[in-house]
C-alpha cells in the first residue's frame, strides 16, 4: 500500500482492499483500552455510511454536506489523476535524495514519490489517491473548508447529541495536551483551544481549526507533507499555524511566531 500512497502502484484501490490489507496485521491493543489515529477507521465508517443509506459516499456528501452549505469547490475524489487536476494547486514532495533523511524508520529503504521532476523536488499532483477515499480524498479550498467548520461547531449540521458525541474525547497520549474525538481534534494553541483536524496527502497538507462557537474559522494550506518536512521549515510550518490561530482567537501573536 506504501507503493500505492506514494504513486509507485498506480492499481486503484478499493475500500475492501485497503481494510483487507490492514486487518492482516495484529492489532495495537484491545478495543477501548488506548488512542491510535488509524486511516482504517474512516475506510470501514465509509462503507458503513453507504450501507446505512444505500448510497456511494460521494453522493452521501454531496447530499448531506456540500448542497446544503453551497460548497462550490468540494467533492470527494474517486477516480486518479482527480477529474480536474489542472486546476488543483500544484503539490511537491522531496525527490529520492532528498526525502531519504526525513522518513521514519519504518519506511523501507528506497521510499520515493512518482511523478514529473521539478529541480531536487517531485510533482505529486497527479499521484494515485485510491488509498485516501474515507480517510482524507477530499478536494477543497479554504473558504468550502471554513464554511463546512463553521456549520459542523455551530450545530447547523449536527443533532446537538451528535455534535456533543463528536466533541467527547481521549487523551492522545503523555507528549500533548491534545484530545481526539470522532473526527474532531481538541487541539491547544499557545492562543487558546481550538476544535478542528490536520489532514497530509502526498504535495499536500491542511490545518483547520475552529472556535467552540463555530463563529470562527482559520485554515492553513501547504503543498507539502508537513511530516516530511526538514526541521527548519516544520518550525517556519508551526509559526504560521501559531500565528493564524492567535489571528482568528483575537489574541496577539506570540513572539515566537511574530519574528518566526
Amino acid at each position: 500500500m506504501l507503493k500505492a500512497f506514494t504513486g509507485q502502484d498506480t492499481r486503484a484501490w478499493t475500500p475492501l482492499q485497503l481494510l483487507a490489507a490492514a486487518v492482516r496485521h495484529k492489532p495495537l491493543f484491545a478495543p477501548g483500552k488506548e488512542y491510535s489515529y488509524s486511516n482504517t477507521n474512516y475506510i470501514a465508517l465509509g462503507l458503513i455510511a453507504q450501507k446505512a443509506a444505500g448510497k456511494s459516499l460521494g453522493e452521501l456528501i454531496q447530499q448531506k454536506i456540500i448542497r446544503p452549505l453551497g460548497l462550490k469547490n468540494t467533492y470527494l475524489v474517486t477516480g486518479f489523476p482527480a477529474p480536474d487536476a489542472a486546476r488543483l494547486a500544484p503539490g511537491y514532495e522531496p525527490d529520492a535524495a532528498r526525502l531519504a533523511p526525513l522518513l521514519p524508520s519504518y519506511a523501507p529503504a528506497g521510499t520515493s514519490f512518482a511523478g514529473p521532476a521539478r529541480g531536487t523536488w517531485v510533482n505529486t499532483t497527479s499521484i494515485n489517491t485510491s488509498t485516501e477515499w474515507a480517510a482524507g480524498g477530499i478536494v477543497s479550498t479554504a473558504a468550502d473548508w471554513a464554511r463546512f467548520q463553521s456549520a459542523l461547531l455551530s450545530g447547523k449540521l449536527l443533532l446537538p447529541a451528535q455534535l456533543k458525541e463528536m466533541e467527547t474525547t481521549v487523551s492522545e497520549g503523555p507528549v500533548t495536551p491534545n484530545r481526539y474525538g470522532l473526527g474532531l481534534e481538541k487541539t491547544v494553541t499557545p492562543c487558546g483551544t481550538v476544535w478542528g483536524h490536520d489532514g497530509q496527502a502526498p504535495g499536500y497538507s491542511s490545518w483547520d481549526y475552529t472556535d467552540s462557537t463555530g463563529r470562527r474559522t482559520a485554515s492553513v494550506f501547504a503543498t507539502t507533507i508537513f511530516g516530511l518536512a526538514t526541521p527548519k521549515a516544520a518550525a517556519a510550518t508551526q509559526t504560521l499555524i501559531d500565528a493564524t490561530v492567535c489571528t482568528m482567537l483575537g489574541k496577539p501573536v506570540p513572539a515566537t511566531a511574530a519574528t518566526g
